[in-house]
C-alpha cells in the first residue's frame, strides 16, 4: 500500500514538473517569435534573426 501511495505521489510531481517544463519552452518560444516579428518588421537580415533567436529560417519567412 505504502508503495503504491509513493509511486502515485511521485508520478504526480513528475506530471507537474514536466507539464511546467513545457509551459516554460512554450513561453519561450512565443517570445522568440515576437522579437523575430519585431526585428522582421526593422528589416533585419532573417539570417541573423535566425541566428540571434534559435528559430529556424521557415519560422521567420511565415511571420
Amino acid at each position: 500500500m505504502y508503495n503504491s501511495s509513493l509511486k502515485a505521489k511521485i508520478d504526480y510531481e513528475n506530471t507537474i514538473s514536466f507539464a511546467e517544463e513545457k509551459a516554460f519552452e512554450k513561453g519561450r518560444h512565443e517570445e522568440a517569435l515576437e522579437i523575430a516579428r519585431n526585428l522582421k518588421n526593422k528589416k533585419i537580415d532573417i539570417y541573423i534573426i535566425s541566428d540571434t533567436t534559435g528559430l529556424s529560417i521557415q519560422e521567420i519567412e511565415k511571420l
